[in-house]
């Protein structure tokens, strides 16, 4: 809530947006929690916590004072997601802030489809983590994964591969 809160009063020393000429008014925050354990995917986490962090955000009282355009819903992502994909991030291939998108979009209709049915499959499909909902997009992208994943990561990592220890 503090970084929140600094971001709509001020900012912070090594992110000065005002002097990039960004008008406050125009910033949208995505909070993301990044995990190690699985237990952080389960089913109705990251609901809980996103309806955790809202409530936080009533009572810090930032709705009266906001001077931000948005504060997104609370996204959770598992770091070997990232680790895993982190070169179709570098290339392009995927965006991280269109997949957040998507997978909130993506929770509205399965939410919305819970409403329709009632059904125990779609209770558990409307809070399905961030990484069961790119798993289509992960298995494309793997299959495309060339053999230099390892290179890449060593150079982005500026690692040397000559020189094993």
């Amino acid at each position: 809530m503090s970084h929140i809160a600094t971001i709509n009063e001020g900012y912070f020393k090594f992110d000065n947006f005002e002097e990039s000429g960004i008008k406050r008014r125009n910033i949208v925050i995505y909070p993301i929690i990044i995990y190690t354990h699985f237990m952080y995917s389960l089913y109705g986490v990251n609901h809980y916590l996103d309806r955790r962090l809202s409530l936080e955000i009533q009572e810090y009282g930032l709705q009266k004072t906001m001077n931000l355009q948005l504060i997104k819903p609370l996204t959770m992502i598992d770091f070997e997601y990232l680790f895993y994909n982190f070169t179709f991030f570098q290339d392009g291939k995927l965006d991280l802030q269109s997949l957040i998108e998507n997978y909130h979009r993506e929770l509205k209709v399965r939410g919305k489809k819970y409403l329709r049915t009632s059904s125990f499959e779609n209770d558990i499909g409307r809070y399905v983590s961030f990484e069961e909902t790119f798993t289509p997009v992960r298995e494309t992208l793997n299959r495309q994964k060339e053999n230099t994943y390892y290179e890449r990561l060593f150079t982005a990592l500026n690692l040397r591969l000559d020189n094993p220890v």
